[in-house]
């Protein structure tokens, strides 16, 4: 029995030196362990400026947007990058809407003669899906469509210009509101959802400095109808000037103004369609700069 225990350990020992003497070499020995390295690229978050037009969809809007109710938005932008697919963005967003009966080819619009402008201050969060994927650094996957919703907390004032002097709108109560049976004035801090889609494109500056640009159209699914402010029905002017003040009365329909004469109302005259909600949107730009963490992987030649 001690024979073949004294020649296993001897073929041990035989196939531990022949291992180690060169005849399979080291994986772990290399002239340069750097030789073979690579340097992966990730992108991280962008920094950014968006700036656009916007428009507003409601009462006193037309069919087809005219171009002297466009206004202008800009703001910062924040995007992540959750993957090359999805990415989560916080926008801020300064803009105004504006509409106008004047504008109006219908005579019913026009005879009613409102007009308004409001300020928006938003902040937004939404989540991008990439189409495509979108891997801008070292040009992987730098341009794709995509597709994106989420949720915004807004703030708004509609005002009306009369007489060379602007006045604002929800505190006069021009639909009766604040009268007992005519409800509350409406909140001038909403949330909507927005969503819509686009294109990304990025390209490098110059070394190690990469840019992306983002055009895209961005709608606003309210839950008001008075971005404007107007929904419902008319009140009698008198009525409505002894209960809120003659301003109301006055900013209430002018169209005493369009015909030359005074009008008045009976109640429940239609003003406005409460069954929709109003709209707004933004058609713009963003241009960010790319904030990227290089991460190395090392390969040892063998």
């Amino acid at each position: 029995m001690k024979h073949p225990l004294y020649l296993l350990l001897l073929l041990l020992v035989l196939h531990s030196n022949t291992f180690a003497g060169g005849n399979h070499r080291n994986p772990y020995k290399t002239k340069n362990k750097f030789s073979n390295s690579r340097k992966i690229n990730k992108s991280n978050w962008e920094l950014g400026l968006a700036s656009g037009l916007t428009q507003y969809v409601g009462e006193l809007s037309t069919t087809i947007p005219h171009p002297k109710t466009w206004k202008p938005y800009y703001g910062p932008s924040v995007r992540f990058t959750v993957s090359p697919y999805w990415s989560a963005r916080f926008i801020g967003t300064y803009g105004a809407i504006a509409g106008d009966d004047a504008l109006a080819k219908g005579y019913a619009h026009q005879q009613r003669n409102l007009s308004f402008k409001s300020d928006i201050a938003e902040a937004s969060l939404q989540f991008d899906w990439n189409i495509l994927g979108f891997e801008p650094i070292n040009k992987r996957k730098p341009l794709t469509p995509f597709i994106f919703s989420g949720i915004s907390f807004y703030h708004y004032n509609p005002r009306a210009l009369y007489k060379g002097q602007w006045y604002d709108l929800q505190p006069l109560g021009t639909e009766g509101q604040g009268i007992p049976g005519y409800g509350p004035k409406y909140k001038l801090n909403q949330i909507s959802i927005p969503f819509g889609g686009g294109i990304k494109y990025a390209f490098r500056a110059s070394d190690g400095n990469y840019i992306s640009l983002t055009a895209e159209m961005s709608m606003h699914k309210t839950f008001t109808d008075f971005l404007d402010d107007v929904s419902g029905t008319y009140l009698p002017l008198d009525y409505l000037a002894k209960n809120n003040g003659a301003m109301a009365a006055e900013l209430s329909i002018r169209a005493d103004e369009y015909y030359g004469y005074h009008v008045d109302y009976t109640f429940d005259s239609t003003r406005g369609n409460p069954k929709t909600k109003d709209w707004y949107v933004y058609t713009g730009l963003t241009i960010a700069y790319i904030f990227y963490k290089k991460e190395y992987f090392y390969e040892f030649a063998n």
